[in-house]
């Protein structure tokens, strides 16, 4: 370098600003220790809406408790609680008093039966375990800012594209079970994060997750090859968080 020149100092990349962003999100995020947000799942089959669920979610980080309830179409009602490895499902808050399941248990016996796998969202957790990926560069494919403009006006959402099994290595063997299991899956090695930042804190979270048809017997397969192929089926599930100093407090449900 030339004598009396002053060295330029590196430009962050807009990858690099995109994860510094998140990163700072997640973790300020975090050390709310919960968290509340409305939840909106959608289940599509092509460019069709098969289902919609609407509701709530809780995240206590601390103790790693989650509850999630949905009303599906308007009428039936599911409520999920997670207690670290352990996912209670039941159609009431009432009702879940003995549904806990291991996921571990569930995972050795058969993966694909995973709620996270059959039910996305279901687990309040799920899509923030896959914003963890933000933590370690090699678990990220990609990610830009887009500007979008809905009914709030303009605003810049993140895009993270997440490898599943790269993610997979990085949590704690529940969490490792249902990403290995949907990295298996159709549309299922890489998700796409959709995420919005307002003042260090993350306002929203949403990806689509494929979910897996059941499986045919053979002769069942045998009538059905000829027969056009279906669309395939996901579900957009979207988490909008509230930072409030008024949040509920979890119980765990009887085992």
């Amino acid at each position: 370098m030339a004598a009396g020149c002053a060295a330029t100092p590196d430009v962050p990349s807009s990858q690099g600003q995109v994860l510094s962003s998140l990163r700072s999100a997640y973790t300020n995020t975090q050390a709310q220790h919960t968290v509340t947000a409305s939840v909106t799942e959608t289940v599509e089959s092509g460019v069709d809406t098969e289902a919609e669920g609407k509701g709530t979610a809780v995240l206590d980080f601390a103790r790693g408790l989650g509850q999630t309830k949905l009303t599906v179409n308007g009428q039936m009602s599911v409520v999920a609680f997670r207690d670290q490895d352990k996912i209670f499902e039941a159609k009431s808050q009432a009702a879940l008093a003995g549904k806990a399941e291991s996921l571990l248990q569930v995972a050795h016996r058969n993966p694909d039966m995973l709620p996270q796998i059959q039910a996305p969202g279901l687990d309040p957790f799920q899509l923030t375990t896959l914003l963890k990926a933000v933590q370690w560069n090699d678990d990220v494919l990609n990610t830009e800012p887009v500007v979008v403009a809905d009914s709030s006006g303009q605003h810049t959402e993140y895009q993270v594209t997440v490898s599943t099994a790269k993610l997979a290595v990085h949590v704690p063997a529940p969490d490792r079970a249902w990403l290995t299991a949907l990295s298996r899956q159709t549309g299922g090695s890489s998700i796409t994060l959709d995420a919005t930042v307002s003042h260090g804190q993350l306002m929203t979270l949403a990806a689509h997750f494929p979910v897996p048809r059941p499986k045919l017997t053979r002769r069942a397969a045998k009538i059905t090859a000829a027969l056009p192929k279906p669309a395939p089926v996901t579900v957009l599930v979207t988490d909008r968080f509230t930072h409030s100093a008024h949040l509920p407090s979890l119980s765990i449900p009887a085992g």
